[in-house]
C-alpha cells in the first residue's frame, strides 16, 4: 500500500497502487513451444497415415507383391531337378491356382516321368520382370499379369554341359486367401 501524502490544504490523499497487468504471453513461453511442437507432430502423423494409406501406395505394393510371386512361380517352372521331380512338381502346384494348377496337376505324373527319363536338370533365374495388367483394387480375386524374361540352364541326356535356355513369360497371378497365385502361365514367342 502507498504511502499518505500530505497534499494540499493539509487533507492527507492516498496514492492507489497500480493494479499489476500482466504482459501478454511471449511465443517464446514454454506453453506456446509445447502446443507449437503438439501441432506440429499432429501435422506430421496425418500426412504419414495419408501417405501409408494412399492408393497409390496401395496399388504399387500390390504390384509388387504379385511381381515377386509370379518370379517365384517362373523360377519354380523352370528349375527342376529329375531327383527331386515329385517335390519340384508340388512347389509348382503350391503356387498355382485356377486353370493353370488343374492342367499343370492334370499331366504333373507325365512331366514327372519325363524329366526322370531324360535326366533332367534345370536351373532358372528372372532376368527382368514388369506388370503388363492390373485388374480389381487388391482385394480378394485381383489378379496381375506379370511380363517376364527368364534364363534357364538345362543339362539331360542329349546335353552333357548345360545349356542357356531364354524364354518370356506372361504369368497371371490372383490374390487367393492373401496370397498370389499363379493362375494363367503363357510363353510368348
Amino acid at each position: 500500500m502507498a504511502e499518505p501524502d500530505d497534499g494540499p490544504g493539509g487533507q492527507m490523499t492516498v496514492l492507489a497502487e497500480r493494479p499489476v497487468v500482466p504482459s501478454p504471453p511471449s511465443w517464446r513461453s514454454p506453453a506456446v513451444i509445447a502446443l507449437g511442437v503438439v501441432a506440429v507432430l499432429l501435422l506430421g502423423s496425418a500426412v504419414f497415415l495419408f501417405v501409408q494409406n494412399s492408393p497409390a501406395r496401395t496399388e504399387n505394393g500390390m504390384r509388387a507383391s504379385a511381381v515377386a510371386a509370379a518370379s517365384e512361380a517362373a523360377v519354380n517352372l523352370t528349375t527342376i531337378d529329375f531327383n527331386t521331380a515329385e517335390a519340384d512338381v508340388k512347389r509348382v502346384l503350391d503356387s498355382s491356382t485356377g486353370d493353370f494348377a488343374g492342367q499343370f496337376g492334370d499331366n504333373s505324373e507325365q512331366f514327372i516321368g519325363i524329366v526322370k527319363k531324360g535326366r533332367v536338370v534345370t536351373t532358372g533365374s528372372v532376368l527382368s520382370a514388369g506388370v503388363d495388367k492390373v485388374s480389381g483394387d487388391g482385394s480378394e480375386g485381383s489378379t496381375v499379369r506379370v511380363l517376364l524374361a527368364v534364363r534357364s540352364t538345362v543339362q539331360n541326356t542329349e546335353t552333357q554341359t548345360p545349356q542357356p535356355r531364354d524364354y518370356r513369360m506372361a504369368i497371371t497371378e490372383q490374390l487367393i486367401s492373401g496370397r498370389w497365385l499363379a493362375a494363367e502361365v503363357e510363353f510368348v514367342p
